[in-house]
């Protein structure tokens, strides 16, 4: 992709199996909503989705990936100002990571939420599935759902979060919710109001570790509960301390990579 797939405000791009989206340079623009739904195998990297603001619309994510959707790897990209949220994970899709992204909001607005994983307490098509990861991204002007999670297996390591004022406090940070497991891990929150929710913990399993993070200018709860569960992958050669995520992130998150073959750091 070069400058971007043209669409009008509303359109939505539906990814297919087997397929990879690219920009070809830094800031490459996808001017509609990305759906993936009943998709496998799908990499998404060094685009950005802007959207036209938060409303609450509820069929209006930045993406949405769902359905029996698995195998998908979103990288360098950016996601700012989706109306209902700018990436949500639900309905029983499976395997999806992100990395090196930024989840943001660059103007006030009613509906600030960024990444819900499973809609509702009653979508049993989630259970066993939402194997999700994120790593080394962004979450910038966020209200809540840094992410919001339900069911599944979510590990949160090495992320930023920044709180923007001029578009409003950052309430929630990452919260877990019915059936979910979530560990969140040497990630560096900064001015967040709850950084560790567990004001929604509820169902069988429910718990949500947190080690390793570190606190600047935050209050609210600030500790997990329980132990969670051991990722199946080995991620801890790539991991570093949270006092290292600041400069890592802010330097390389989002849409930078200069060409299609460029690697992460």
């Amino acid at each position: 992709m070069g400058g971007g797939w043209s669409g009008t405000s509303g359109d939505r791009l539906e990814i297919k199996s087997n397929k990879t989206i690219v920009g070809v340079h830094a800031g490459t623009q996808v001017k509609a909503a990305i759906h993936i739904k009943d998709a496998s195998n799908v990499i998404l990297r060094n685009i950005v989705v802007r959207g036209p603001g938060s409303n609450g619309d509820q069929a209006w994510d930045n993406i949405s990936v769902e359905g029996n959707s698995k195998n998908i790897w979103v990288d360098h990209a950016e996601f700012w100002d989706g109306q209902d949220g700018n990436a949500d994970v639900v309905k029983g899709a499976d395997n999806v990571t992100f990395t090196w992204s930024i989840f943001g909001y660059s103007k006030r607005g009613d509906h600030n939420l960024s990444n819900l994983i499973a809609s509702s307490d009653d979508e049993p098509v989630s259970e066993g599935k939402l194997n999700i990861t994120f790593m080394f991204n962004w979450w910038t002007g966020v209200a809540e759902r840094q992410p919001r999670c339900r069911y599944g297996w979510i590990h949160v390591v090495n992320n930023l979060y920044t709180e923007d004022t001029s578009v409003g406090p950052s309430r929630l940070g990452v919260s877990n919710g019915f059936k979910c497991n979530v560990l969140t891990e040497n990630n560096h929150f900064i001015d967040q109001n709850e950084p560790i929710d567990l004001g929604k913990q509820k169902g069988d399993g429910s718990v949500q570790e947190a080690t390793g993070n570190l606190f600047e200018g935050c209050s609210g709860n600030q500790t997990g509960s329980g132990d969670a569960f051991d990722p199946p992958y080995e991620y801890k050669s790539f991991m570093v301390p949270a006092s290292q995520v600041k400069e890592l992130v802010q330097e390389y998150a989002g849409a930078t990579l200069s060409s299609p073959t460029a690697c992460s750091p």
